[in-house]
């Protein structure tokens, strides 16, 4: 089977031939690490995926940002490294990231400015959350024009131990431009995921009326526990990620990784909807023995 195939199969709630895998964040320092290699590109990232077998790649923005006026920058400045080459030289199933309001009104505005204008609201603030939508929705047309097959919108609304906004502010101004945005990226017959970490249990409920076919992160430290959400959300949503980046990091026996991977599958990929993965990406630390440990048979 593909991992094109595999992935699909995955998001529609059907069993694979095996559990696909995959990661939102592969740095560059890990590569190295892993290939002893002193350079990265599209070669070395592909020969480290195809070792690991991981089915998936989710391409960041690149961009350059205007700190001058603190605006967006303009779409068709905005790329994804090497697209053209995932899509058409490999059968990855390609994922491109884009960023969410608090995101973007964070990086352009600080965060103390950015909630200082959150905690006004007013015209302002849906002036922005607009403006952040329709810049996103033209990356994703760029993207299913150069042959993406799905979009993770990445925004970070939440902590270890809860929401970082309340519930209610979140339903007002960020769920509704969430939902119109993923309405009309599916309209475009490509898949849409949502990534945060921290605590979601709040907004779960709110996450699957917004339309997602899937949830990337799921993170264990902060409470999210992947075999409950997946009984009352398995249905809806198909669950990616929830390994906690410690067992990578940390020097863990094999039997000890390969318990922890079999805990988390045993937990969420009967039914189908799941794709194995870290809550948080690949990052410079990670210890090459504990991913040739982890990434091995998960059947």
């Amino acid at each position: 089977m593909k991992a094109r195939e595999r992935v699909l199969l995955a998001i529609n709630h059907k069993v694979t031939d095996k559990i696909p895998c995959g990661e939102i964040v592969i740095d560059d320092a890990v590569v190295k690490d892993f290939l002893s290699c002193n350079d990265v590109d599209f070669e070395r990232r592909y020969e480290f995926i195809r070792c690991l077998g991981l089915d998936i790649i989710c391409l960041p923005v690149r961009f350059r940002m205007n700190s001058a006026n603190r605006s967006l920058p303009r779409a068709a400045d905005v790329e994804w490294e090497d697209i053209d080459l995932w899509v058409n030289q490999t059968d990855l199933f390609v994922l491109v990231m884009l960023e969410g309001c608090y995101a973007w009104g964070i990086r352009l505005f600080g965060f103390n400015r950015f909630m200082s204008i959150l905690s006004r609201e007013g015209s302002a603030l849906d002036d922005f959350i607009l403006s952040v939508g329709q810049f996103n929705l033209e990356l994703g047309e760029r993207a299913v024009a150069k042959g993406a097959m799905g979009v993770l919108i990445a925004d970070d609304i939440a902590h270890n131990k809860g929401l970082m906004f309340h519930p209610m502010q979140l339903r007002k101004n960020f769920f509704p431009s969430l939902q119109r945005l993923v309405i009309e990226i599916t309209a475009m017959k490509i898949r849409v995921f949502f990534h945060s970490d921290g605590n979601l249990n709040k907004v779960l409920n709110d996450i699957v009326d917004a339309g997602f076919d899937g949830l990337q992160g799921i993170e264990s430290a902060a409470g999210m526990d992947i075999g409950l959400i997946k009984s009352k959300y398995g249905t809806h949503l198909c669950l990616w990620g929830n390994l906690d980046p410690r067992y990578l990091v940390l020097p863990y026996s094999e039997k000890e990784l390969l318990a922890q991977v079999n805990s988390i599958t045993l937990s969420a990929a009967y039914g189908g909807g799941f794709i194995f993965g870290t809550s948080s990406g690949l990052f410079k630390g990670v210890r090459s023995e504990n991913l040739r440990a982890i990434y091995g048979p998960k059947e």
